[in-house]
Protein backbone atom coordinates (compact mmCIF):
# COMPACT_ATOMS: atom_id res chain seq x y z
CA UNK A 1 0.00 0.00 0.00
CA UNK A 2 1.35 3.42 -0.92
CA UNK A 3 0.90 6.57 1.09
CA UNK A 4 0.90 10.12 -0.23
CA UNK A 5 4.51 10.50 0.88
CA UNK A 6 5.86 7.70 -1.29
CA UNK A 7 7.05 8.09 -4.85
CA UNK A 8 7.08 5.30 -7.40
CA UNK A 9 9.29 5.49 -10.50
CA UNK A 10 8.41 3.46 -13.56
CA UNK A 11 10.13 2.96 -16.87
CA UNK A 12 8.59 1.47 -20.00
CA UNK A 13 10.03 -0.16 -23.10
CA UNK A 14 7.56 -0.89 -25.91
CA UNK A 15 7.96 -2.87 -29.10
CA UNK A 16 5.41 -2.17 -31.84
CA UNK A 17 4.99 -4.38 -34.88
CA UNK A 18 2.65 -4.19 -37.85
CA UNK A 19 2.02 -7.80 -38.78
CA UNK A 20 1.61 -8.67 -42.46
CA UNK A 21 -1.68 -10.42 -43.26
CA UNK A 22 0.09 -13.59 -44.43
CA UNK A 23 2.44 -13.83 -41.44
CA UNK A 24 2.35 -16.97 -39.34
CA UNK A 25 1.99 -16.70 -35.57
CA UNK A 26 5.70 -17.45 -34.96
CA UNK A 27 6.65 -14.75 -37.50
CA UNK A 28 4.33 -12.24 -35.82
CA UNK A 29 5.74 -13.02 -32.39
CA UNK A 30 9.31 -12.67 -33.67
CA UNK A 31 8.58 -9.24 -35.19
CA UNK A 32 7.07 -7.99 -31.94
CA UNK A 33 9.81 -9.59 -29.84
CA UNK A 34 12.57 -8.06 -31.97
CA UNK A 35 10.95 -4.64 -31.63
CA UNK A 36 10.70 -5.02 -27.85
CA UNK A 37 14.36 -6.02 -27.51
CA UNK A 38 15.38 -3.08 -29.72
CA UNK A 39 13.47 -0.74 -27.41
CA UNK A 40 15.11 -2.26 -24.34
CA UNK A 41 18.56 -1.89 -25.94
CA UNK A 42 17.86 1.78 -26.72
CA UNK A 43 17.33 2.63 -23.06
CA UNK A 44 14.52 3.47 -20.71
CA UNK A 45 11.19 4.83 -21.85
CA UNK A 46 11.66 3.89 -25.49
CA UNK A 47 9.37 2.78 -28.29
CA UNK A 48 10.72 0.70 -31.16
CA UNK A 49 8.76 -0.02 -34.32
CA UNK A 50 9.50 -3.19 -36.28
CA UNK A 51 10.49 -2.47 -39.87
Amino acid sequence: MFTHEQTVSLTVSVGLAQIPAKATLPQAIKLADDALYAAKAAGRNCLSVAA
